[in-house]
């Protein structure tokens, strides 16, 4: 409980940082085989990405649960107590032999989609998904729930190579 109590009060100093008008990063590619789906503000900048796959594939290494930026810098946010590789761009997917962590974790419906990641009607929803995530109680709610521009129509999904 204190682990969490601090890692969450070094996630609130680090945002509250954050300037608007500030650097934005640089928005890597999407996974080959795999889509990312971001959440913008309202001035057009990413915030917060979650990388997905296809549900027959999975991550070549273990991804954060989300990766947001600040001060044009990226970072990872993982539940304490999980593992992620500090790999920056996110992983890309492919067929692996053993599965990740988030694979077979509670969340695995956020990250793994079926069809194909260009249809408008997959993409929706990915974006539901990641929106519902993204407000998990036991979120952060500055990641979402304290911010106005938080919306569904606020949130793309990029595709990567492989489709």
């Amino acid at each position: 409980m204190i682990l969490q109590y601090f890692i969450l009060n070094v996630l609130l100093a680090t945002i509250a940082t954050a300037k608007k008008g500030e650097k934005t990063c640089l928005l890597y590619a999407a996974p080959k085989n795999g889509a990312l789906a971001c959440s913008y503000n309202d001035a057009g900048e990413v915030f917060s990405c979650a990388a997905m796959c296809r549900s027959s594939l999975d991550f070549v290494f273990e991804p954060a649960y989300l990766y947001y930026c600040t001060g044009g810098q990226w970072h990872l946010y993982i539940f304490p107590g999980l593992a992620a590789s500090p790999s920056l761009p996110w992983p890309d997917c492919y067929n692996k032999a053993s599965p990740s962590q988030i694979k077979t974790s509670k969340y695995k419906s956020t990250f793994f989609f079926d069809g194909d990641a260009r249809d408008p009607s997959v993409q929706d929803a990915m974006k539901t998904k990641f929106l519902e995530f993204i407000k998990i109680p036991s979120f952060p709610p500055f990641f979402c729930d304290q911010k106005p521009d938080c919306t569904k129509e606020n949130i793309k999904v990029h595709v990567g190579a492989g489709f």
